[in-house]
Parts: C-alpha cells; sequence; structure tokens
C-alpha cells in the first residue's frame, strides 16, 4: 500500500484496484460461488479485456486466456453488452501486438469515456 507523494489525493495501489474491480462487478461480471469479493480477480478481468498489452495482472493472474491461471476462467455471467466489446478489443489488441504496432485502448478511447462517466449519475451499459 505506496502512496503517492507527488500527487496530493492520488490513489494507493489498493484503493486504485478497489475502485476498478466495483467497477467491473457494477457492470455485472459475476465470478464462481465464493470468489466474487475477491477484488484482484475482478481487476484482472477488467486488465484484460481494456489495459494494454502486457500489463501485469493483479492476483498473479495470467494475460492467457487458455492458461491455467486466466482470471476469465473464474467467470460464471459476463453481460451480454460487453461481449461484443471484449471480443473487439482483444482482437485490436492482438493484432497490434501481431503488427508490433503500439495501441493504447486507455489512450484512445479514455478521454471519451471519462466524459461519458462524468455525465451519467450511474454508469450503464451500452456507454
Amino acid at each position: 500500500q505506496q502512496a503517492t507523494q507527488e500527487m496530493p489525493g492520488a490513489l494507493t495501489i489498493e484503493e486504485a484496484k478497489k475502485q476498478l474491480a466495483d467497477c467491473a462487478r457494477g457492470f455485472g461480471i459475476q465470478c464462481i460461488d465464493g470468489r466474487e469479493s475477491e477484488d484482484d480477480l475482478a481487476c484482472a478481468i477488467a486488465l484484460i479485456l481494456f489495459s494494454d498489452t502486457g500489463v501485469e495482472l493483479p492476483g498473479n493472474y495470467s494475460s492467457n486466456e487458455l492458461s491455467e491461471d486466466s482470471p476469465i476462467r473464474l467467470l460464471t455471467s459476463f453481460p451480454q453488452d460487453l461481449i461484443l466489446l471484449g471480443r473487439a478489443t482483444v482482437l485490436l489488441k492482438g493484432i497490434a501486438k501481431r503488427l508490433d504496432v503500439p495501441l493504447s485502448l486507455v489512450d484512445r478511447w479514455g478521454e471519451q469515456c471519462q466524459k461519458t462517466l462524468e455525465t451519467a449519475a450511474v454508469p450503464t451499459l451500452p456507454l
């Protein structure tokens, strides 16, 4: 739990993981019984879908979807609205990696997503 001293009011890593995990759960992902409240799991799922390729996942999860350590294997329900978006992001990241083209979905979509969240009382899908 490290605090950033250079930026007053910055979140600790644990606080940021908690917020990201709560957001992922708020969109309706559901995990196998007994794992729903694990912030590392919900956070890892969100990062697989929307982070840059090669980001280290919390909880020692693997970003390889076929791995025994993939957080995707622990999902029981995934909102229909996110399925196509998730597929599109995985395809875009895979193509960019294969062509060795730097691609950051956060950089591309972040500003518009932030505007959408700021204008909505409660984030709902589709955005």
